[in-house]
């Protein structure tokens, strides 16, 4: 499972809705929180830290840099 995919089933478990989730993220459509997902953008360790935040849980599938 990817880090994206992990977020969406999270999301998805809470019952968070996408809005909620482009505020985490900082975006401002859709389309940018579905690249999220996809793993098309690279999230910042801002992102990463306001979403653990959010779910208040670790990520099991955090990116290696």
């Amino acid at each position: 499972m990817t880090l994206g995919q992990e977020i969406e089933k999270l999301r998805r478990e809470h019952n968070i809705p996408i809005w909620y989730m482009c505020n985490v993220f900082d975006v401002l459509t859709e389309i940018e929180y579905h690249n999220i997902i996809k793993n098309h953008v690279h999230l910042t360790v801002f992102q990463l830290i306001s979403v653990i935040e959010t779910f208040r849980c670790p990520l099991s599938r955090l990116p290696d840099k």
